[in-house]
């Protein structure tokens, strides 16, 4: 089994596809990631939201789609790992 990474770059996490362990889908990369400034700690990643064509046209519909970083259960060579289930 291979040494797990302790240290990577944005670059290079944009490119893992992000995983959800509650349903096994596919939820997508990176997009951006969103910091404590205070502390100097990631609280969240954001992926681009899958939008059906009815949301397209609504003036509040949610570009991303925020995951905490405690929902994060692994981060893989090509793959992350979360848990993550919806709120509507």
């Amino acid at each position: 089994m291979g040494r797990i990474k302790s240290i990577c770059t944005f670059s290079e996490l944009k490119k893992l596809e992000v995983i959800n362990l509650c349903d096994g889908s596919r939820m997508g990369c990176i997009q951006d990631i969103e910091f404590d400034l205070c502390i100097g700690n990631i609280t969240a990643i954001l992926l681009a939201k899958k939008v059906d064509f009815n949301e397209l046209f609504q003036k509040k519909c949610k570009k991303y789609c925020r995951i905490p970083w405690c929902q994060i259960e692994r981060i893989g060579d090509d793959t992350i790992l979360v848990r993550y289930e919806e709120r509507l």
